[in-house]
């Protein structure tokens, strides 16, 4: 039996990259031939998405539930549960039915998994002397569900260029933190270990003179923040900002 489509209806499979799980459910389906298609936006990997029919199965009638037409193991009763959606899941699902007197009626539904595409990485670079910074910004926005914060690795360098064929770099660098227009040093993190850990998550470059550069990580929640990066009153020089989402 073919399923209903409504008219351009489509599954839509995106790309594997999802953070931040949230999920729509329950729901409930009406079996209405007028209606066939119904689409639930399921925004990340954890949890469930259950789905039931609001009709009861009349006696002596079978119903299987069907994924982009293969009939699911098990799953004969009235409700289904697609446990952890992925992407994977961005798929056609229809109900079948099928009673004594051998016709059959069908309800569909498009799950729609929403990848979330983050931004994993920004870079600004620019020449720095004295009075004159690099500043580079970026936005964390506020999620659809629970509020986790963003592990960000936060990166200031200069001397490190000269192995790319920079000339002009500086010896050292100075770099502050601000969210809007506040001062926020007080969030960064100085944890060695961790961020050489998440220096290798992210795949950076390794820094040659570490202790003359700046490598530091904050958990920050939804806003707007800014780096600044600065240089000696004696030098001026080429200078790299990169910021990382370590959880994207």
């Amino acid at each position: 039996m073919t399923p209903p489509h409504a008219p351009g209806a489509e599954p839509v499979v995106l790309m594997r990259r999802m953070t931040n799980p949230v999920i729509v459910g329950p729901q409930t389906l009406a079996l209405d031939p007028t209606a066939p298609l119904q689409r639930f936006p399921v925004e990340a990997l954890r949890g469930k998405l259950t789905v039931n029919l609001s009709a009861d199965l009349a006696e002596g009638s079978h119903l299987q539930w069907t994924q982009n037409g293969a009939p699911i193991a098990g799953a004969t009763h009235s409700g289904i549960v697609i446990e952890n959606p992925s992407v994977t899941d961005s798929d056609v699902y229809w109900a079948e039915i099928t009673t004594d007197n051998h016709t059959s009626r069908s309800q569909s539904f498009l799950l729609m998994v929403h990848a979330g595409l983050p931004l994993q990485n920004q870079s600004v670079r620019g020449f720095v002397q004295p009075g004159k910074g690099l500043t580079a910004g970026f936005t964390i926005g506020r999620a659809s569900g629970p509020l986790r914060p963003r592990r960000i690795l936060i990166r200031g360098i200069s001397s490190s260029l000269a192995k790319f064929g920079v000339t002009e770099v500086l010896s050292q660098v100075k770099v502050s933190f601000f969210r809007r227009a506040n001062n926020c040093d007080n969030l960064l993190q100085f944890d060695g270990d961790m961020a050489a850990a998440l220096v290798t998550k992210v795949g950076a470059f390794a820094l040659d003179t570490e202790p003359n550069e700046f490598c530091a990580f904050a958990d920050l929640g939804p806003g707007t923040y800014s780096i600044v990066l600065e240089c000696d009153q004696s030098e001026s020089g080429e200078a790299l900002i990169e910021v990382y989402d370590t959880l994207a």
